[in-house]
């Protein structure tokens, strides 16, 4: 018996560890006690894990077009830094390979070891978003926490700290890609909870989760809606979490949890009009969207510019762009976003030729070319590496186990 707990002690204690690691590599939160980001503490212990179980090198091979794509993106970059003097996304791209290319993989030979069933896999993973909604809820109905969290706890930009009525969480990019990997999050809770009912519960927290953050996240959730809208139990599905959702709003509008937070909610639902206003060009005039799109094209100034680029962020520039294709084509031309739509055709054909379930590819190639639309998503960010998780767990699932990835045919197996 005492052998038994020992067993049982040990085997949470390890899961509650690779939770603690997997929220810190997903969200990623810039602490302001540790010098360095916490990501890199953690990608060397992966590093370390990768060598200690030889896998290094499967995963390079299985791994190795992205690879070749990035390595072409570094060198672009390098060649944009002789004349700019300014080396922007190279050593992003470096973490790139690393963060969303390999550690995905490394972390589910961790988890495929640790649980041994690949339903256990994903419940893990979904743990991630969850506890990450569970803060976000819990600092929106405790404002004092939320603030001494801001000032005291993480390193905040200066935007963030203008929009005090949005950033509730412990994360990098919360009024971004943090939301866009709730998103997803929200979408992988939805397609278990037909197996797993109590899915359901999580949703709203979810789903509050990217409201009072950023209104980028509602596209995972979107395409996936669309998606199972063509499906017999799509209506169903959709019905249930809107039930779910008013009865949670309602309960908390009723207590006064939302009182002090009406600028944030009529800001969230503005997300409907401003979508309403891409029906008619008279809405479009009216919300004024289409001044602010035209103010954020800025296009090459000259034909340099346009094959190779400036070297230039527009982001941070005067003459400033959030358009993340606007950002790539300004920064490195014409043939650097070649190879930004070459490495994200790469990706998508391994889920073609894998035969990955239809309703992920749609999900996986639809939140990566809409959400670069709003900023530079395909980087290393929490969007991205989570979406990256959930992409190796589906390819892993063709496969016996991530050890397995050099040996490993294109099989035709539908998941």
């Amino acid at each position: 018996m005492d052998k038994v707990l020992v067993h049982q002690k040990g085997y949470y204690g390890i899961t509650l560890f690779w939770i603690v690691c997997i929220y810190l590599f997903i969200y990623n939160p810039p602490f302001s006690f540790i010098p360095i980001s916490p990501i890199k503490i953690i990608d060397l212990l992966l590093i370390f894990i990768a060598f200690k179980n030889r896998i290094w090198t499967p995963l390079i091979s299985f791994m190795k077009i992205e690879i070749c794509i990035c390595l072409f993106i570094i060198c672009h970059c390098i060649f944009l830094f002789l004349f700019t003097s300014t080396l922007l996304f190279a050593f992003e791209y470096v973490s790139f390979i690393f963060e969303c290319l390999i550690a995905p993989y490394i972390i589910l030979t961790i988890l495929h070891k640790q649980f041994k069933d690949r339903n256990k896999v994903i419940y893990f993973i979904l743990c991630i978003p969850i506890i990450a909604s569970f803060i976000s809820c819990f600092l929106i109905i405790n404002p004092e926490t939320n603030n001494f969290v801001r000032e005291s706890l993480l390193v905040t930009s200066n935007l963030t700290e203008k929009l005090t009525f949005r950033s509730f969480g412990i994360s990098d990019s919360l009024i971004f890609s943090d939301a866009i990997a709730q998103g997803l999050g929200f979408c992988i809770c939805l397609y278990y909870s037909n197996t797993k009912k109590l899915l359901y519960f999580f949703l709203p927290f979810l789903f509050i989760s990217i409201m009072f953050n950023a209104r980028i996240g509602f596209v995972p959730i979107i395409i996936y809606f669309l998606y199972i809208l063509f499906t017999k139990k799509g209506f169903k599905q959709i019905a249930k979490v809107t039930i779910i959702t008013t009865i949670i709003f309602v309960l908390a509008y009723n207590n006064g949890l939302l009182d002090e937070y009406k600028q944030t909610l009529e800001w969230a639902f503005d997300f409907i009009i401003e979508i309403t206003s891409f029906m008619t060009n008279e809405s479009l005039n009216k919300t004024g969207n289409t001044d602010i799109l035209k103010t954020m094209i800025v296009l090459p100034e000259n034909t340099w510019d346009w094959i190779l680029g400036s070297g230039k962020n527009l982001f941070t520039a005067q003459n400033n762009s959030d358009i993340g294709y606007i950002i790539q084509l300004n920064y490195g031309g014409i043939y650097f976003i070649t190879l930004i739509f070459c490495l994200v055709i790469s990706l998508y054909l391994k889920l073609y030729v894998f035969q990955c379930k239809r309703w992920f590819i749609l999900l996986f190639i639809g939140t990566i070319l809409i959400c670069n639309i709003k900023g530079y998503f395909i980087l290393t960010n929490p969007g991205f590496r989570f979406l990256m998780l959930l992409y190796s767990f589906y390819i892993n699932m063709t496969i016996s186990t991530p050890q397995n990835l050099n040996q490993s045919s294109y099989v035709n197996h539908n998941l």
